[in-house]
């Protein structure tokens, strides 16, 4: 950054010289100039601090981001898993039941047999 600061001095007050009224406005121009180019100096400083800053929070963001994508992914698989689970299960108990109702009917038909 110094050396954008150094470079933004573009008027040598020290080194100009003459008696002209026009070397006085020269002056005043120079001047000026060198304030504004300061100041730009400055700006560029910050705009890089504000890149630099938001840089390191991307990165940082990135990083978040992965390990939620990874447990996301473990989520779901355990969702998944209980789905099935659950799904399995149900299926087990529609069988036992339906193997009750058939058994029931079979005892009841039995005992009006009887």
């Amino acid at each position: 950054m110094d050396s954008i600061r150094k470079k933004c001095s573009t008027y040598d007050s020290e080194n100009s010289g003459g008696f002209l009224k026009a070397s006085s406005d020269l002056k005043q121009f120079g001047e000026k100039q060198n304030k504004y180019n300061t100041m730009l100096a400055e700006k560029l400083e910050e705009l890089e601090n504000r890149i630099s800053t938001l840089e390191a929070e991307q990165k940082q963001n990135k990083e978040l981001f992965k390990r939620l994508a990874n447990e996301l992914v473990s989520f779901k698989a355990d969702v998944d898993r209980l789905k099935l689970t659950a799904k399995l299960n149900t299926n087990t108990i529609d069988r036992l039941v339906k193997a009750i109702d058939i058994s029931e009917e079979a005892s009841s038909s039995e005992t009006e047999d009887n």
